[in-house]
């Protein structure tokens, strides 16, 4: 189980399904998780809507504006989003 994911989490993973009667063991094939810090809406989309989504968090303290999770949001916060955001993914 991952919770919130971060850059770091990125990879391939797989699935182990194992019988409680002892009856054996599958394994799934692996799937591809990719994060995407700069789609910050988490709609699949890297547009200006999640610009204008980071900047609401900003200006209205929500804590999900702590873009660098440092604790505090702050300029660095902004300028660590908009380097992802003209990058993408």
């Amino acid at each position: 189980v991952l919770g919130t994911v971060q850059a770091a989490d990125a990879g391939s993973y797989d699935c182990v399904v194992t019988s409680v009667q002892g009856c054996g063991s599958v394994t799934s094939d692996a799937a591809a998780l990719t994060v995407c810090r700069a789609d910050f809406n988490c709609d699949t989309f890297v547009n200006s809507q999640d610009f204008f989504d980071f900047l609401a968090a900003f200006f209205n303290a929500d804590p999900a504006a702590d873009f660098n999770n440092d604790g505090v949001s702050d300029s660095q916060d902004l300028f660590d989003f908009l380097g992802v955001f003209f990058v993408g993914c």
